[in-house]
């Protein structure tokens, strides 16, 4: 199964229609009355329609809602048998990001059951499919911004929901507390911050990622990446020259930070040396990018 991401393609080869809607806090997901399995909104196209008024129609059938504000996304496209597709061949369809104050369950629906999540059901009725298509909504609708000091509301809200990494009350709180004062990139859904890192100066060449944290439903899906790429940008314009980070050294073999350990290293962190900074059990692995400058003075001539 293979499922690709188009900015367009002819009007003509849009046979379906998914509708991922944000409602009041969180996403709608329908059941049919066939099924005990969940699945995003939409539908195939019917003749003379077009894709806007399917998509709008396939709305109204499987959630009442007649009034959404609704974008489109992109195209996608998924290569391989489903359970609509009996060939096999590349079919497209157009991915829809929409807003509801409400829906309601239609008695009279092929739809047993409309719910509001706040993350990817488990029992998914095309699993190889619908994660990549509501990743993608997601990320349609963030936003990222740099600031000066981070919100206490906003930063402890994220990291009370990352306990493998903050389990400590008293560590969480001073991280929240000190990165009031720090240089701060934060990823926002709607009007929450979902991500965030700060930034702290430790040299006058160097500055340290002293924390990052993001909601662990949204892992995975280029949050980290983005973030440590606008700190990197930060980095640079403050003329600095090195980007460090301290994390548990790897020989620990903890799962999560092992995890968090792998992810710097592809961000292009460096191992320097492991520092006996916490305690015997907590070896604290330094770790450092060196931040090349873009432009760099040219040389003079003899």
């Amino acid at each position: 199964m293979k499922v690709r991401f188009y900015d367009s393609v002819q009007d003509v080869k849009l046979r379906f229609a998914v509708i991922a809607v944000w409602c009041r806090s969180g996403w709608l997901f329908v059941r049919h009355r066939e099924r005990d399995t969940w699945e995003l909104p939409g539908g195939h196209r019917e003749a003379g329609e077009s894709i806007d008024a399917c998509a709008q129609r396939e709305l109204l059938e499987e959630t009442g809602i007649a009034d959404a504000r609704m974008k489109r996304i992109c195209v996608y496209s998924v290569e391989g048998k489903t359970r609509v597709n009996e060939t096999g061949e590349e079919s497209f369809g157009m991915l829809y990001q929409a807003e509801a104050s409400s829906f309601k369950e239609l008695p009279q629906s092929e739809i047993a059951e409309v719910r509001c999540m706040t993350a990817l059901p488990e029992a998914l009725t095309y699993p190889a499919i619908q994660p990549l298509l509501f990743h993608m909504a997601i990320k349609s609708c963030l936003r990222y911004e740099l600031f000066d000091g981070c919100n206490p509301d906003d930063s402890r809200a994220v990291l009370k929901q990352l306990p493998e990494w903050f389990g400590l009350p008293d560590a969480l709180e001073e991280y929240v507390q000190k990165s009031r004062e720090m240089k701060t990139v934060g990823c926002y859904f709607k009007n929450y911050m979902v991500g965030f890192l700060s930034l702290k100066k430790t040299s006058p060449k160097a500055m340290e990622v002293y924390v990052m944290g993001i909601l662990p439903q949204l892992h995975r899906m280029g949050i980290g990446t983005r973030l440590m790429r606008m700190a990197e940008q930060e980095v640079e314009k403050a003329a600095m020259q090195y980007l460090q980070v301290k994390t548990l050294s790897p020989k620990v073999q903890d799962p999560d930070y092992l995890k968090t350990y792998a992810f710097y290293e592809r961000m292009g962190f460096c191992p320097l040396e492991v520092l006996p900074l916490w305690d015997e059990w907590n070896p604290c692995q330094l770790m450092v990018k060196y931040i090349a400058m873009k432009q760099q003075p040219a040389l003079c001539k003899p």
